[in-house]
């Protein structure tokens, strides 16, 4: 979608070459998402990268649910909370979402999403076969 706080940033439909190795590396090893499904998503217009000075978010949104999909959330987390997060949240309720939907991937992002008003509402189990 463009940088924080920027509604009126031309839509790039091209992942920049920072975000998409932080979302390989955020990726690797997941089952059914690579860097390379999420840039045709974002080549296509179904999903926008929102990025900062440091930090870069997948997001997507589901309209049937009316919910906002974020994720992976790389770089700098700091950054993305106090600027990114108003921001997607914003955009998201501003297309008619109801419910923001982030996979943290990890207990300690769950526990700092928690402090900005996100619950968990799952944990996935993985077994090798």
């Amino acid at each position: 979608h463009g940088v924080w706080n920027d509604a009126d940033a031309d839509v790039d439909r091209v992942i920049s070459e920072r975000a998409r190795e932080g979302f390989a590396q955020a990726l690797e090893g997941h089952p059914f998402n690579s860097v390379d499904s999420l840039a045709e998503e974002v080549t296509q217009g179904a999903a926008y990268v929102w990025s900062g000075a440091a930090s870069d978010v997948f997001t997507r949104i589901h309209m049937a649910e009316r919910v906002c999909e974020m994720g992976p959330i790389v770089g700098d987390l700091e950054e993305m909370l106090r600027e990114g997060l108003p921001a997607i949240e914003g955009w998201a309720v501003e297309n008619g979402c109801k419910q923001m939907f982030a996979q943290a991937g990890r207990l300690g992002l769950a526990r700092v999403m928690e402090k900005h008003g996100y619950r968990v509402a799952g944990v996935i189990v993985v077994k090798d076969l």
